[in-house]
């Protein structure tokens, strides 16, 4: 379990040095639930939560002011469970067999979790931030909108 922790820590600081993520921290590690948070896309601060009993990466909080239920929101619930779809590429696949994909919506803020089943958590890193980036690509092409409203992008 400490490898994977490890194996995510360095990752992360990775992506920080190459210049992907900035201002990364751990924000406070206590026990078996580690807290990571950086910025990425759009510039937002995003906080990943790694727990290493319970092996989950959770993105709580990623997508703010989305209320339920609405169309953005079933958007969503559609968008993620079709990241496991058999037709799309390996590279952009969330295969379940190895993690499970979940969104949920609490208070009208959208969390991503990847739970590991039989995968490791190098398949769960790789992909969870695949998962990220063609989230928020996805949104940008198709709701530029909610974008604009909650993280300052120009509805142009």
């Amino acid at each position: 379990m400490h490898r994977e922790t490890d194996y995510i820590r360095s990752r992360i600081q990775h992506y920080g040095e190459r210049g992907v993520f900035t201002g990364v921290r751990e924000v406070r590690p206590r026990g078996a639930k580690h807290l990571f948070a950086f910025q990425w896309l759009l510039g937002a601060e995003i906080e990943l939560n790694w727990d290493s009993t319970k092996r989950e990466l959770v993105f709580e909080k990623l997508l703010p002011g989305v209320t339920y239920p609405s169309f953005l929101d079933r958007e969503l619930r559609r968008f993620t469970v079709e990241r496991s779809a058999e037709d799309l590429p390996p590279h952009r696949r969330v295969d379940p067999a190895l993690v499970a994909l979940q969104y949920s919506n609490r208070g009208g803020d959208g969390s991503i979790k990847l739970g590991l089943t039989q995968g490791d958590a190098e398949y769960a890193l790789k992909a969870a931030l695949t998962f990220i980036n063609d989230l928020f690509t996805w949104l940008h092409l198709y709701h530029i909108d909610y974008l604009h409203q909650h993280f300052g992008v120009p509805e142009e």
